[in-house]
């Protein structure tokens, strides 16, 4: 069996790749070859079932700095294909795409299954067959067709072999290429939450505040975002930007590691903590619980109090300095342990994969074998969270068509 292409991979990459080139080459010859028996199964899951297939930032020198990893490599990309180009796209296919007030970008129909259905009836549209359920064992590389073995000692021919297989255990899930002299960068996790077990907060599962801050300590970097306190620990945008940031250090620290928290984006802590002071002395014959001046929800200033062993029933006047002084450390730098990540299966996303010095940045080809290009997260490209990985798949599975358009 000889097909002009073959694409590894029927997540959002592999299916936008294999789409663009069958509608650039409707003659082609294209077989997207997937080892799971699902299909898009990112695309379903992603923002609660919604699909957040990007993020509002129409600028995309702007965009690449959401991006941990590949920033330079994607500010040609970007100026290719990016969020405008996205969006134009799924509008020529009937699909409306809304912003919402934290500028990422879901269907109008507010359901994953509109992205997910327009593909798999492009894909079918366009004649692109599928073999789910199908492994590739080994690959022969020659200078004019590449041989592929199966899982089932099938042997499939193709003119141009297109990689787009996804992160997670990338060392594992093209093995099929380890006969090939490529360099990968090891794959760790990114957009993680962290674990803070036994601690009282996770007794406030549940509770969200919609400004804070986020240091890991020994880092000097700071994130800042809304906060999610959850059962087991924390998560949120401030969380997981930090994880993205920080994928390979705290990798390295084996997930144990002490963060300070702050549960307000306040201005420096001199100027915070003269705030504090002015709200109590403003307020010397109330109860400190119902001082709470920064408005954060009723059982974390609660629990805040209890941290610092300050009485509910306390009166403003009667706080010691050394009291204020606990409430303001508790506030705006909260020490906590982490011990362990929590990674949700379906929508992992790694840090590592394909070093960028193997892909020639135009077309995404390899350098070394020319027949064989690259798109999506099997590259060494990741994204914070907010539609940036997707749209990361978008732009590179657009430009890898484009090159394999031009080959053929």
């Amino acid at each position: 069996m000889k097909y002009d292409v073959v694409v590894v991979g029927g997540g959002a990459a592999g299916f936008f790749a294999a789409i663009n080139i069958k509608k650039r080459k409707p003659n082609a010859q294209v077989l997207i070859i997937e080892k799971t028996n699902k299909l898009l199964s990112k695309v379903r899951i992603s923002g609660g079932g919604r699909c957040n297939v990007t993020h509002h930032c129409l600028n995309p020198f702007e965009l690449t700095k959401y991006y941990p990893r590949g920033q330079k490599f994607l500010k040609s990309i970007f100026s290719q294909f990016a969020v405008l180009e996205t969006i134009a796209w799924f509008k020529s296919e009937g699909i409306e795409l809304k912003t919402e007030s934290d500028n990422r970008m879901f269907p109008v129909s507010n359901t994953s299954e509109t992205i997910v259905n327009c593909l798999l009836d492009l894909a079918n549209k366009l004649d692109i067959q599928i073999l789910s359920q199908t492994e590739i064992l080994n690959i022969n590389y020659q200078s004019n067709e590449i041989s592929l073995e199966l899982n089932n000692l099938e042997i499939l021919k193709t003119t141009y072999l297109l990689c787009g297989s996804g992160g997670v255990n990338v060392q594992n899930k093209i093995s099929y290429l380890k006969s090939l002299d490529l360099n990968w960068i090891p794959s760790v996790p990114s957009l993680f939450t962290f674990n803070i077990p036994n601690h009282p907060l996770l007794e406030l599962s549940g509770v969200s505040i919609p400004n804070g801050k986020i240091k890991v300590v020994g880092d000097k970097s700071v994130f800042e975002g809304p906060i999610l306190i959850t059962h087991w620990g924390l998560s949120g945008p401030a969380i997981l930007k930090s994880s993205a940031w920080l994928a390979r250090k705290l990798s390295e620290r084996n997930y144990n590691f002490d963060i300070l928290v702050s549960w307000t984006q306040s201005d420096a802590e001199e100027s915070f903590k003269q705030k504090l002071y002015d709200s109590i002395n403003g307020n010397n014959q109330k109860k400190i619980v119902n001082e709470n001046f920064l408005g954060l929800p009723s059982r974390l200033w609660t629990l805040i109090l209890e941290m610092a062993k300050i009485s509910e029933d306390k009166i403003c006047s009667e706080l010691s300095n050394y009291e204020k002084n606990k409430l303001i450390e508790l506030i705006i730098k909260m020490p906590l342990n982490v011990s362990g990540k929590t990674t949700f299966k379906e929508e992992f996303v790694t840090a590592g994969g394909l070093d960028l010095k193997e892909v020639n940045h135009l077309d995404f080809s390899s350098k070394k074998y020319p027949r064989i290009y690259f798109c999506g997260e099997v590259l060494d490209i990741d994204g914070v969270t907010g539609g940036f990985n997707f749209q990361a798949a978008w732009s590179t599975a657009y430009i890898s068509a484009v090159g394999i358009s031009k080959a053929l």
